[in-house]
């Protein structure tokens, strides 16, 4: 079974609930991209913006080999939109506070898999129908989906896919 391989595989969505308001402290963004780290575009928005690294802020980090949408804030940020090869920052408005993870409501994944062995497609549309009912953990930080692979070069997400949960924390800790 392969996940992710091309960005358009795993492609994640952030939304919420806020919404930009004519006024405010904090100019409001959507980020689309590519082939780039959040923290990569922000870099190069703040290089071509001439903005001090404090004054921008983010929800939480996407990953760089996925196509994903985002939101952020900039502290008295430019009215206007930006873009460049792999990415486009669209200014929805303003915001009185930063945006942050408590901005966040949900991210929407669109995940395809390639080269399921067969016989396992009804043990996957189990899971997505558990998925569906129960919701999924949000895992912070690299170890979500297996940015952070073990000695052996294993990924979290791996373990977490199987369902071995234990095996997932070891490797986490480990």
């Amino acid at each position: 079974m392969k996940i992710k391989t091309t960005p358009e595989d795993f492609q994640v969505e952030e939304l919420t609930t806020l919404t930009p308001e004519k006024e405010g402290e904090h100019s409001l963004y959507h980020l689309e991209k590519k082939g780039w780290s959040t923290v990569d575009v922000l870099g190069a928005i703040r290089r071509i913006w001439r903005i001090e690294p404090w004054r921008i802020s983010y929800g939480g980090l996407k990953d760089r080999h996925a196509v994903t949408t985002q939101f952020l804030s900039i502290q008295k940020g430019p009215l206007a939109n930006l873009e460049n090869q792999g990415w486009r920052l669209s200014h929805l408005g303003h915001v009185a506070e930063p945006f942050t993870s408590k901005d966040i409501a949900a991210n929407r994944f669109h995940i395809t898999i390639r080269n399921m062995p067969p016989g396992s497609y009804q043990g996957v549309i189990a899971t997505l129908n558990q998925i569906r009912q129960f919701g999924l953990p949000n895992y912070f930080d690299d170890q979500r989906f297996g940015s952070l692979s073990g000695p052996g070069g294993e990924f979290i997400g791996k373990y977490l896919v199987k369902g071995d949960f234990e095996g997932a924390l070891k490797l986490a800790l480990a």
